[in-house]
């Protein structure tokens, strides 16, 4: 067999992890119209080659993008309004924790800016 076909197979199982909703690996295998195997094969080929891959509890299969990460890095409103709670009941007196408490101020102060929130 070519290279070509298992080549297209393989950028469309990119296409399959990029998009919702995402599948099991029996979906992956009847859309690839290959065997459970050798969807497994080409999705530790992806990440042989740098793609990060991850998988939700019921066992789909997905792209984890750039987007994905700066989106679990930036703090929501809430959760920066959770944790000052808590700085403010637990660590009030304590220099370094509030060192820290400024810090994640400025942080939340800035995304809210970069998000046009005020």
């Amino acid at each position: 067999m070519s290279a070509q076909p298992k080549l297209l197979r393989v950028l469309n199982l990119v296409q399959l992890l990029h998009h919702k909703p995402y599948k099991n690996l029996k979906q992956l295998s009847a859309c690839l119209e290959v065997n459970q195997r050798t969807v497994y094969r080409y999705l530790i080929t992806l990440e042989e080659l740098g793609y990060l891959i991850d998988k939700t509890f019921e066992g789909q299969f997905f792209l984890f993008t750039d987007t994905d990460a700066q989106a679990e890095e930036n703090l929501t409103l809430q959760e920066f309004q959770v944790l000052d709670q808590l700085f403010n009941l637990f660590y009030a007196n304590q220099h370094v924790f509030e060192s820290c408490r400024q810090k994640l101020a400025r942080k939340a102060s800035s995304q809210r800016l970069s998000c046009g929130l005020r």
